[in-house]
C-alpha cells in the first residue's frame, strides 16, 4: 500500500505515467540501499583498521612493559 501511494504522488506531482513513476521511485530506493551498503563497508573497514591499530598500540605497550605475549598468556603462581 505505501509503494503505491508514493507512486501516485509522484503521478500527481510530476504528471507522469504510473510505470515512469514507478521507475523512478524504484531508482530511488535502489540509490538509497546501494548508499546503505557502500556505508556499512566502509565502517567494517574503519572498524577493522581501528582494531589492528589498537592491538598494534597494545603490543607496543607490552614491550615497553617487557612483557611478552608467553607470559602475559601463563597464569602466575600464587605463593602461600
Amino acid at each position: 500500500m505505501g509503494l503505491h501511494a508514493g507512486i501516485m504522488a509522484l503521478w500527481e506531482r510530476y504528471g507522469i505515467s504510473y510505470k515512469d513513476a514507478s521507475s523512478r521511485l524504484y531508482m530511488t530506493e535502489c540509490d538509497k540501499v546501494w548508499k546503505d551498503d557502500r556505508a556499512k563497508k566502509a565502517f567494517s573497514v574503519l572498524a577493522k583498521r581501528t582494531r589492528n591499530a589498537l592491538s598494534n598500540i597494545q603490543e607496543k605497550l607490552r614491550e615497553l612493559d617487557g612483557i611478552s605475549e608467553e607470559q602475559e598468556a601463563k597464569p602466575k603462581e600464587q605463593t602461600l
